[in-house]
């Protein structure tokens, strides 16, 4: 989402908060399950990512 870095430390642009806060909720069935399933990906991702070893490249 983006950070912002003062002197008072880091936390999430308000401006990118706000622009989530303003998405419309699904209100159909399918447009809750489409919601979910992507949620689902998402999160499937993420968990993978913190389980595998970041990939070493070796310097030339």
């Amino acid at each position: 989402l983006g950070h912002v870095i003062d002197s008072q430390g880091i936390h999430v642009d308000p401006v990118k908060i706000e622009s989530v806060k303003d998405w419309a909720s699904p209100k159909s069935p399918t447009k809750i399950r489409q919601f979910l399933g992507k949620a689902n990906v998402i999160a499937d991702a993420l968990s993978r990512k913190e389980r595998e070893p970041p990939l070493r490249v070796r310097a030339l």
